[in-house]
């Protein structure tokens, strides 16, 4: 159904009207974070093959209204790929025969859907399907955005924080085994960023730097290093092919025009009107064009 959306996060399906609808198959997508369904009517829904196959982004589910009664053609498929610590808001007493079986124990399961269900701070506690903001409410430890009886190496952060318990790189805020022997992490501590492009980054796993790489800058909207207009060697804000908004021009583009407070950074002079190299820096200025 929604094969192909790369860039999509969120889907608003409030006012979908499903109660003809006979199957849903295959209407996942791996860019998704949030589905509200509760406002489905499922009365006439057979099937539900793959409904939810690959969405392995996928933070929580609305499934509030959700009710089994009719999926005579079912397959346990349902929630193939999806994350064993997502959030699922349902009503246990309508799905509890095809539906609760294959989220039990993989999930965190809550029936008070209010706020939008933004449950972005919750913590899934192993071995239940207790959704809590707050591992210390239970007297556990968080580690990887988990709630755990015992911290891994028994190490803890620092004695502002004993109950988070430390990953094994500084670098990371989660920290998942199958990532260590890599250096990556699934989310990056204080003061450390991603880069994106970054040929370390693999899907949910990715570097984490507390120094700016050269040709990148930081982005703070997204707490992400981002590329510098490639005629950049160092930048502080985005550029385009009008204002490449450098601090300092690669190599190979030597010769630098002041804009917007600012450098534009060309490999030659030939289409400007004169230069100034009086203090040593190849500075080269143009009349008329960029006001300067």
């Amino acid at each position: 159904m929604f094969y192909n959306c790369s860039s999509l996060t969120s889907l608003n399906l409030s006012n979908f009207y499903s109660s003809q609808v006979t199957h849903m198959n295959i209407m996942g997508h791996p860019s998704l974070t949030s589905l509200n369904l509760s406002n489905f009517n499922i009365s006439q829904l057979v099937q539900v093959n793959n409904m939810f196959d690959g969405c392995i982004n996928l933070e929580y589910i609305n499934l509030k209204n959700f009710n089994e009664i009719s999926l005579s053609n079912y397959w346990s498929d349902m929630f193939n790929n999806v994350p064993n610590n997502i959030a699922v808001c349902i009503n246990i007493n309508n799905i509890k025969n095809k539906i609760y079986p294959q989220i039990n124990n993989k999930t965190c399961h809550i029936e008070d859907c209010t706020n939008n269900w933004k449950l972005n701070q919750k913590k899934f506690v192993n071995g239940t399907n207790d959704c809590i903001t707050d591992c210390s409410d239970r007297n556990l430890y968080e580690y990887n955005g988990e709630c755990v009886s015992q911290c891994p190496n028994g190490n803890f952060t620092d004695e502002n924080n004993i109950t988070k318990c430390k990953c094994e790189l500084e670098k990371c805020l989660a920290c998942p085994t199958v990532a260590l022997n890599k250096g990556l992490c699934t989310k990056c501590n204080d003061n450390y960023y991603p880069m994106e492009n970054d040929p370390l980054n693999l899907g949910e796993y990715f570097n984490c730097y507390n120094e700016k790489p050269n040709g990148y800058y930081l982005d703070t909207n997204d707490t992400i290093y981002k590329r510098c207009y490639h005629t950049c060697e160092t930048c502080e804000i985005k550029g385009d092919n009008q204002f490449h908004n450098c601090l300092k021009c690669n190599t190979e583009f030597k010769f630098g025009v002041i804009t917007n407070n600012y450098f534009n950074c060309y490999q030659n002079c030939s289409y400007y009107n004169y230069f100034d190299n009086s203090n040593n820096s190849l500075l080269y200025k143009i009349k008329n064009i960029f006001n300067v």
